[in-house]
């Protein structure tokens, strides 16, 4: 009940997914301003104007919320992945190419989301595997793995383990990513055609 002694209306779902919204999206931002550790559940209530206790509501803990965070911006690249992936390619290999490329381009166009995603991921080292299972990570290395096998088997790729390509390829680019997001952002003047060379240079050393 308020003040006045009479109950409030319950929120309705769309309300609640509202708030949710609105929850993850003001942490996100001030997760990449300020860094985790200066952002309690307290502080993120009082940015959004409302007491700590309707946050546990939606987030029992920070790590509930670092997790949704998390969680969201990955399937929103498996998203950017699929899309790229139905638009068709001349060749595996070309497709392989887009799909890295379209991979540091969601982060380059969302630098904060990266930079908070890789803050999350060092908070998160007492168990990497609870973010690395994620589902949509696990469909989008199946995703490449698959692109890399297919790439072999017409020819355009080097016959080797298709896993180590697939972890050598996305290290490489991850890097590329990392580097202009979080590590020196601004350092590089044209990180897409960075990244494009880098693409491009590791692709043609796999031929066979």
């Amino acid at each position: 009940m308020n003040a006045t002694g009479t109950r409030k209306r319950a929120r309705s779902a769309e309300e609640q997914a509202a708030l949710k919204r609105r929850i993850v999206e003001t942490a996100r931002q001030l997760f990449a301003e300020r860094g985790l550790e200066n952002v309690s559940m307290r502080k993120l209530a009082a940015e959004l104007g409302y007491s700590p206790g309707t946050l546990y509501l939606y987030f029992p803990s920070q790590t509930d919320l670092f997790s949704e965070i998390w969680r969201e911006d990955f399937d929103n690249l498996e998203a950017a992945f699929k899309d790229i992936a139905s638009k068709g390619c001349q060749t595996p290999l070309d497709c392989l190419a887009a799909v890295l490329k379209g991979y540091a381009r969601y982060w380059f166009e969302r630098p904060d989301h990266f930079r908070v995603s890789f803050l999350i991921r060092q908070a998160r080292s007492d168990c990497p595997e609870c973010l690395s299972r994620t589902p949509s990570i696990m469909r989008m290395r199946s995703m490449l793995e698959e692109l890399v096998k297919n790439a072999i088997e017409n020819g355009d790729v080097r016959r080797d383990d298709p896993h180590l390509i697939t972890d050598s390829l996305f290290q490489a680019v991850y890097g590329v990513v990392a580097m202009n997001t979080a590590w020196a952002p601004g350092v590089q003047a044209c990180p897409d055609k960075t990244v494009e060379m880098v693409i491009d240079g590791l692709l043609k050393g796999l031929r066979p």
